[in-house]
């Protein structure tokens, strides 16, 4: 599960990322597994980068398109500096071998760069998302939750219809670009949302350590 550049890995370290756009349910649904798994394995909740120390904050809210976006010059370089953070993260959590099964869930990835570059100010340029595929800390699990609009406006007023909708469409077109993940595209209650990722999770849970 883990990409060319790592020459070593932790068995017992699992890597769960959750995308989708604001207001979709990530957090929450990372919280409720958490809490119903917590007798399976270790877990610890991460944003963006994976880490063994975030704790989950279900009350932080921001706009995330406040500032302008970055030059393309300087969009280039927080891609790469993003990209190799990932690297170094990835070679420090895993040359340390944990002695429980560890789940990392990650709320946002480097991926959603590929959906979302305006909420880290990076502008139109371009770069090889293959690559950067390639080289990232590839996860074992995969989810993304991109309900309709409506559903999201329903129980969320973080981002304009506008901005969901574009949001929408990028992040579908982010799950063909990625066919490895579970796209769950309905506004269906975090436990129904295990059901149709439950073969995914539940390999990662009941594995050998």
């Amino acid at each position: 599960m883990f990409n060319f550049y790592l020459p070593f890995k932790s068995s017992n370290l699992n890597l769960i990322v959750v995308l989708g756009p604001d207001g979709c349910g990530k957090t929450s649904f990372i919280d409720w597994m958490i809490k119903k798994n917590r007798d399976k394995a270790q877990h610890y909740y991460s944003h963006l980068y994976p880490n063994l120390k975030e704790e989950i904050n279900l009350n932080k809210v921001f706009y995330p398109y406040q500032k302008k976006p970055y030059s393309k010059l300087i969009s280039k370089v927080k891609i790469i500096y993003m990209l190799v953070k990932n690297i170094l993260i990835s070679l420090r959590l895993n040359s340390s071998q944990t002695k429980r099964k560890t789940i990392i869930w990650c709320d946002r990835y480097v991926y959603d760069i590929f959906a979302d570059p305006l909420r880290y100010r990076i502008s139109k340029t371009n770069f090889c998302k293959n690559l950067i595929k390639k080289l990232v800390w590839k996860p074992n699990l995969i989810v993304i939750l991109n309900p309709s609009v409506k559903a999201i406006l329903s129980r969320s007023n973080e981002l304009s219809k506008e901005e969901l909708i574009k949001l929408n469409h990028a992040y579908f077109n982010l799950s063909l670009f990625l066919p490895e993940a579970v796209l769950i595209d309905e506004d269906i209650p975090v436990d129904q949302i295990l059901i149709k990722c439950k073969e995914s999770i539940s390999k990662i849970l009941d594995e050998d350590e």
